[in-house]
């Protein structure tokens, strides 16, 4: 996974989140993250529910930090 193509395919997100009539994901603490990423630290982020757009809520975090991450999902996800 390259920057390149992470901010190429950005446009279908946002597609995406425009279908669903989501106007803007609110982020807060994103210091945080940007201060482990900074130090090089490892970081596991765990979003607790089960809704197809927690991935979207990811990914314009990853944006904002300018900096792609390695997503896992439940299978059931793809299935759709």
């Amino acid at each position: 996974m390259t920057p390149w193509w992470f901010k190429r395919v950005d446009f279908l997100r946002r597609n995406a989140l425009r279908s669903q009539q989501i106007q803007a994901i609110e982020l807060r603490g994103l210091e945080n993250l940007k201060g482990a990423l900074d130090a090089k630290q490892g970081v596991l982020l765990a979003p607790n529910h089960s809704f197809h757009w927690d991935p979207n809520c990811l990914l314009e975090s990853a944006r904002k930090l300018d900096c792609p991450f390695y997503i896992m999902t439940a299978w059931q996800v793809a299935d759709g």
